[in-house]
């Protein structure tokens, strides 16, 4: 395990506990959109379609997923690398302490399952939590875990080579002018800034540069309103690095070991452009 991704670990812990204070005001989350959660059921029935007792495996603890396969009295394993996490995120669930989950913390790049012996995986902004030179390693475990005609949804960050980089100031104008969600600032500052958050040579965006730049040029100078500002601090606050890449190069790894049968956005905000749903098959 590379040491970004142990540094991401330790990072979600600190993060657990804003994370789990209320779902619906978590940008990106399966609970912050309808259509976001719409679209986990829809690839969620197409993947056990015709299954028998499938067995099912849930990368991280989000909740939303969890209850969307307990609720159908499925068995479920659930892994996340981070203790602290599982524990908030289960305290979320309408299922928890169901007799069908395990929960498991433990190393998504080397799982505790036999080969083909998982029906169907599925999380939610995996590999952003993974160094990229460690996608390759991901996606080999994730095929070995998985049956011959099995499936997999991963919804992930990518990055749009074609979308304008702008100054902090002129993002936050656009958001006030155009009528856009907050999550849709918190996405174009945290992607699209063009005050050097972002470096492409280890394709990695920096939270904590993006977090000095707002308190030097927006808190506290009337840029935003007061809650505003105290939402945007609260996500902004603790992330550090986080792994995003163009979405042609994540698919040059992720084709090697699956096919890829659906790339689906959702349409409840902005950003649901460039966090997708990437649905595919074993190879």
């Amino acid at each position: 395990m590379s040491i970004f991704t142990e540094e991401k670990i330790k990072e979600w812990g600190q993060l657990s506990l804003a994370r789990s204070e209320s779902r619906d005001e978590y940008y990106g989350g399966p609970k912050s959109g309808k259509g976001i959660f719409k679209l986990y059921k829809y690839f969620f029935k197409k993947a056990i379609y015709n299954k028998q007792e499938p067995k099912i495996l849930v990368l991280g603890a989000t909740p939303e997923l969890r209850d969307l396969v307990l609720g159908r009295n499925i068995p479920l394993m659930s892994v996340d690398q981070n203790a602290r996490v599982a524990d908030k995120m289960t305290g979320l669930m309408k299922y928890k302490n169901h007799p069908k989950e395990t929960i498991v913390i433990g190393n998504w790049l080397d799982l505790p399952l036999p080969d083909n012996s998982i029906d169907f995986v599925m999380g939610d902004g995996i590999s952003n939590n993974i160094a990229f030179l460690e996608h390759e390693e991901l996606f080999l475990e994730l095929q070995r875990i998985l049956k011959s005609d099995g499936y997999i949804l991963l919804r992930d960050i990518m990055l749009d080579k074609n979308h304008p980089r702008r100054i902090i100031k002129e993002i936050i104008s656009s958001y006030k002018n155009e009528g856009w969600h907050k999550f849709d600032l918190f996405f174009e500052l945290y992607l699209y800034s063009a005050d050097g958050v972002y470096t492409p040579e280890d394709n990695v965006v920096s939270m904590d540069k993006l977090a000095q730049k707002l308190e030097k040029d927006v808190y506290g100078k009337n840029i935003l309103t007061g809650p505003e500002e105290q939402w945007l601090k609260k996500f902004v606050k603790g992330l550090v690095k986080t792994t995003v890449v163009p979405e042609k190069r994540w698919l040059e790894n992720f084709e090697k070991y699956f096919n890829v049968i659906d790339i689906a956005a959702a349409s409840d905000y902005k950003f649901c452009e460039y966090f997708k749903f990437y649905f595919g098959k074993k190879l």
